[in-house]
């Protein structure tokens, strides 16, 4: 709740909340309105839910553990309507799905302001990025911190605000390391700012595509300053 400010140590133990079979939706974890650290002193610990819901005044600290976003109809492993720092631990989609689900659970889904210095993203889920952001992302490793995403749909994709790219390594097995887009519905649907300093893209075919599959024209941008593409850019039209 606002105005608290809870530490929550998993010390290498495991956490799974409820699965209602009706709706078939685990329960979030933690639906944090105040301030909410996450870590792992002992490592390998994990919580196993629908996530981690980061709202409204919330801001959250991600230093260590795993969260895994296990279910087949959307979720993420963390939710972010806030702020959120990562300095470390692991967001995992586990659920595979397809490209053609209308739902799939995404590791990040950022529509606040979310900084992330270290971390790893895995994405299995066919269906949604790894990280999705309308709001404000800038991802800068810290020194000898290594920023890894994974996505078998795609790793990064800002569909609106800005984001920021300083490093760090993304990679799809089916699309894109990068997607730029106008397909949001926010509050400027028609623009994402997109710039990247630095860091390694792959894709299937294409390391990064600036495009919409909704709009037209595609008002978003992408300046790139630096960075290591394995595989072609492409801007659509």
């Amino acid at each position: 709740r606002e105005g608290w400010n809870v530490t929550l140590d998993l010390n290498g133990k495991a956490v799974t909340t409820e699965y209602n079979s009706g709706n078939e939706k685990s329960a979030y974890a933690v639906s944090n309105y105040g301030t909410f650290t996450l870590k792992d002193a002992a490592g390998g610990g994990k919580i196993t839910a629908r996530g981690v819901q980061n709202v409204e005044n919330g801001k959250m600290y991600m230093q260590g553990g795993e969260i895994d976003a296990c279910d087949k109809n959307g979720g993420a492993a963390i939710w972010n309507e806030a702020e959120l720092t990562m300095t470390g631990g692991t967001l995992r989609s586990s659920y595979e799905g397809t490209p053609h689900d209308t739902y799939g659970a995404g590791c990040l889904n950022n529509s606040g302001t979310a900084l992330v210095t270290g971390g790893s993203f895995e994405g299995a889920n066919h269906r949604t990025y790894a990280i999705i952001s309308t709001g404000t992302l800038t991802i800068r490793p810290a020194e000898g911190t290594p920023v890894t995403v994974n996505g078998a749909h795609g790793a990064l994709a800002v569909d609106s605000g800005t984001a920021e790219v300083y490093g760090g390594s993304y990679a799809s097995s089916d699309y894109y390391g990068l997607y730029v887009s106008n397909d949001d519905m926010g509050a400027d649907p028609e623009k994402a700012a997109v710039t990247v300093y630095d860091g390694t893209f792959t894709g299937k075919i294409y390391a990064v595509w600036i495009g919409s599959d909704y709009n037209d024209p595609v008002n978003s941008t992408l300046e790139i300053r630096g960075g290591r593409f394995n595989k072609p850019l492409n801007a659509q039209g």
